[in-house]
């Protein structure tokens, strides 16, 4: 059932508090399976980082063997090819991840702005934020804690989630620079990723439980 509030000069329906945190309750499963799932992300992400590291390595050597004898090689166009082939696998697994997350993101941000919560930006911000170079450091993580009234105990689950998250990112970047040397070391910093990343589903799971028990306290609900 729509609510219809004062400032709706132009006649469209208003969605009230209770009706955006229903919508945002039908979505929050789906964002606890979506942080599950970033455990995938991240090892297909690693397997692909050592696949690419590969075809890299044998891109460059056939390029120099055709740079100095002038016979095309092969090689270069199978490896390009693989390199764009696990682009798209690595782009199909990552998806799911970030729609079913976002979806109940901006749902849970609209509640918290209709329950008169202080932001630092806008529902469609925090959801646009997380493709914004250097500013999806920090943007997403804000959106995230001002779903949660100020002083919120639980606003520490959101700061481990989030530092958890920039790990993994700072992680996979070196993984993928030891892949490219070729030193078994990587694997070290792989499974680093990986056990963090555990961490990360854990404490998102953890916010996205929060918040929609803070929400339905304010509501009167719990």
């Amino acid at each position: 059932m729509w609510a219809y509030g004062p400032g709706a000069a132009t006649g469209l329906p208003v969605v009230s508090a209770r009706e955006a945190l229903a919508s945002a309750e039908t979505m929050a499963p789906w964002a606890e399976r979506a942080f599950a799932w970033y455990l995938v992300v991240i090892a297909v992400g690693l397997l692909t980082a050592w696949a690419e590291s590969s075809s890299f390595r044998q891109i460059f050597h056939a390029l120099r063997v055709q740079a100095s004898t002038g016979v095309t090689q092969p090689r270069v166009i199978d490896g390009v090819e693989k390199s764009n082939l696990l682009s798209v696998a690595t782009l199909l697994v990552v998806t799911p991840f970030y729609v079913l997350l976002l979806i109940w993101q901006y749902r849970a941000a609209r509640t918290a702005r209709l329950l008169g919560l202080p932001a630092a930006h806008s529902a469609g911000l925090g959801v646009g934020s997380w493709f914004i170079p250097v500013v999806n450091f920090w943007f997403p993580y804000q959106a995230f804690r001002d779903c949660l009234p100020p002083g919120h105990p639980d606003v520490r689950a959101v700061n481990r989630m989030w530092a958890c998250f920039i790990t993994v990112l700072g992680t996979n970047l070196v993984t993928q620079v030891l892949a490219w040397i070729g030193t078994s070391v990587a694997f070290l910093f792989a499974a680093g990723a990986l056990a963090v990343g555990i961490g990360f589903a854990c404490y998102g799971v953890r916010t996205v439980r929060s918040i929609t028990a803070a929400h339905r306290r304010l509501l009167g609900l719990a």
